[in-house]
């Protein structure tokens, strides 16, 4: 049961990185332009690796390693959230205790 819900946040998580990196991709493509080549591949790289993380971890899920999928799933995932944390942490913290 934990692993099933360590999962379904992981998967939320990568989602939510997934949708940032679209965004991101949407927003400058018409300033593409100013990016140099490597820039250009990243930046078309970045959800499709997300994308087969994502798959890959549903795949093994599927064939019951939900271990290694969670693993697959918290390696992109546990930074972001230490950001969100920290980030409505801080939030949190100045809205409470500013004057």
């Amino acid at each position: 049961m934990k692993s099933a819900l360590w999962f379904n946040i992981g998967v939320g998580i990568d989602t939510l990185v997934l949708l940032l990196s679209l965004s991101s991709v949407y927003l400058t493509r018409d300033y593409a332009d100013g990016l140099s080549p490597m820039g250009r591949i990243t930046l078309i790289l970045i959800p499709l690796v997300l994308l087969v993380l994502i798959g890959a971890a549903f795949w093994l899920k599927s064939i019951g390693k939900i271990h290694v999928a969670n693993i697959l799933l918290w390696i992109p995932a546990l930074p972001m959230a230490g950001g969100i944390l920290l980030w409505g942490g801080l939030a949190l913290i100045f809205i409470l205790f500013s004057k």
